[in-house]
């Protein structure tokens, strides 16, 4: 069995919650080595904690545990990130021991979030893209569409009985409006035989 800690970094303002299998002391100053590196600069716990000078924070204990894996550590801190994950002034990004439906979960929210605060950078690339692949765009409209065809006709075919009802209450409520309607609609169909029956006698005084 191996010794580890769960802890906290906070400046008593803002904090961030940790798991570690060194001393919570030297895992803060890991921390301090780390915000210097380019691939930790976008972190919120480096950027706030540099921001408000390292030498202010401090490294609390909020457990001690024995584990065989790290996926036990991580489900420990888990346990105290769950306590404080509604805290606006907590630090951590991602989920300790996170599930594979959380992870999707998160990553949606993190790319939306993204997304929402660029969304001229997004536009660019979206129209570049368009732009470079009109044959994929034509076909993304395709399905599309397609698509939308089909679960009209799903809903159409689910709520048939509803639309049905819909529309005997509605011509029971406006019988005036029902009987233009109807009106309208005769008038059309006798408009395209009588269309019908000239085309078919042009045809036959043209072969004669």
């Amino acid at each position: 069995m191996k010794k580890g800690y769960v802890y906290k970094l906070t400046d008593g303002n803002k904090f961030y919650i940790g798991s570690t299998s060194l001393t919570p002391e030297a895992r803060l100053e890991e921390h301090k080595s780390c915000s210097t590196k380019t691939s930790s600069q976008r972190q919120p716990v480096y950027i706030y904690f540099k921001s408000t000078n390292w030498e202010n924070v401090k490294v609390e204990t909020l457990r001690e545990c024995e584990f065989r894996v790290k996926r036990e550590l991580l489900q420990y801190e888990r346990e105290e990130y769950d306590k404080v994950a509604s805290d606006e002034n907590c630090l951590n990004v991602n989920r300790p021991s996170i599930t594979r439906e959380e992870l999707k979960k998160q990553m949606k929210e993190n790319n939306a979030k993204w997304q929402d605060e660029n969304k001229e950078r997004c536009k660019e690339i979206l129209n570049n893209w368009r732009k470079n692949n009109p044959e994929k765009v034509k076909k993304q409209r395709e399905r599309r569409s397609e698509k939308a065809k089909e679960e009209q006709r799903i809903y159409r075919e689910e709520h048939k009985q509803e639309q049905r009802e819909k529309l005997r209450q509605w011509r029971l409520a406006n019988p005036e409006k029902y009987a233009e309607q109807k009106r309208r609609s005769i008038e059309k169909i006798n408009e395209k035989r009588r269309q019908a029956r000239e085309a078919k006698n042009n045809v036959e005084n043209n072969t004669n």
